[in-house]
């Protein structure tokens, strides 16, 4: 028997951390993480089966191929290990045609393909507000003039999408995986809890780590390297980086033509070719720029958490139902 584990994000919970100094030194980890060959990381791998990365559909034939994979890296890596763990953030992202395409590749996998053991699922979630302003902090090296108004009005315009709001809810996430593999293959982890070593005795308990010691990562930030995060509620302003904006808006657009699984090395050409063309565009944009109007921080205001705890709050109270918990204090 052989179950496979997924640690699916989200985005801006830590998954970084639990890549680097958790699941990476485990048997079995066919993940992303520093240190781990491409070739071993069966996760990214996944991405090209999926609606992921420009992909709307799923290549069955692909996701069979990759199993096999699977098998055959187990059979060669790990014999005797009872449990895979595969980790990348990016498997939780939204499609154009879906909020929450993994499910059905997990149900694909559960249902007709993955015969030799169960699918689990790690999903470690996020207050909504400290995850939108993570991730502002963290795309503001795109940003022309960031800063705390900028941030504000983000938030503004991300709530009032249906689709976003769709996204922040966290229910949905419970909901599908329950329905898809059983509440006692799913294992939601609350980010503000991992300074306890309640939370990192679920993780170890859950993916059955046979080298990971849990109090090693009970400390002031919980385990969780955040380089931005200046304070409890305050993040600072990455400088602008011309070449990654560069490299973020081809992505974004070409992902809506030229999906990454077709002819790659002729789409690697042309996003190198567009990456160099707009650097040099963005360039002249920023000498011509006044650097002094970019702020230094953002601050998570009382005002601000509150606009997103009240749209999100219904959302919320049924996430606290369906883990049995009081959600509030931890500020959702």
């Amino acid at each position: 028997m052989t179950d496979l584990i997924f640690h699916i994000g989200l985005a801006k919970c830590a998954s970084s951390t639990l890549q680097r100094q958790v699941f990476r030194h485990e048997e079995g980890f066919l993940g992303r993480a520093p240190g781990v060959f491409p070739e071993l990381n069966l996760a990214g791998e996944l991405l090209k089966c999926g609606p992921f990365v420009g992909r709307q559909t799923i290549d069955r034939r692909g996701l069979a191929q990759w199993a096999d994979r699977v098998r055959h890296l187990k059979a060669e890596c790990c014999p005797h290990s009872e449990r895979l763990i595969l980790s990348e953030e990016i498997l939780s992202a939204a499609s154009r045609l879906d909020d929450r395409p993994i499910l059905k590749v997990l149900s694909l996998l559960r249902n007709q393909i993955w015969e030799e053991g169960r699918i689990q699922v790690v999903l470690v979630l996020r207050s909504q507000a400290m995850r939108l302003a993570s991730s502002y902090a963290q795309n503001s090296n795109c940003s022309w003039e960031p800063g705390q108004l900028d941030f504000e009005r983000s938030v503004a315009r991300y709530l009032s999408s249906r689709r976003h709001l769709r996204l922040l809810d966290y229910s949905k996430w419970i909901d599908g995986l329950n329905a898809i593999l059983g509440p006692d293959n799913v294992c939601p982890l609350l980010l503000e809890e991992a300074r306890t070593l309640d939370f990192w005795r679920q993780l170890s308990k859950f993916c059955h780590l046979k080298k990971f010691e849990p109090s090693n990562m009970v400390h002031e930030d919980g385990g969780n390297e955040n380089v931005r995060r200046r304070a409890e509620n305050s993040w600072a302003i990455q400088p602008l980086d011309t070449i990654f904006r560069a490299r973020s808006t081809t992505e974004k657009y070409l992902n809506l033509i030229w999906p990454a699984i077709i002819a790659p090395k002729a789409r690697m050409r042309c996003v190198d070719w567009s990456v160099q063309t707009l650097d040099a565009r963005y360039k002249r944009k920023a000498n011509r720029m006044d650097t002094a109007r970019r702020e230094s921080e953002i601050e998570l205001s009382r005002k601000v958490m509150e606009t997103i705890r009240d749209a999100c709050g219904p959302a919320n109270d049924r996430l606290g139902e369906q883990l049995g918990r009081n959600l509030k204090p931890l500020g959702y």
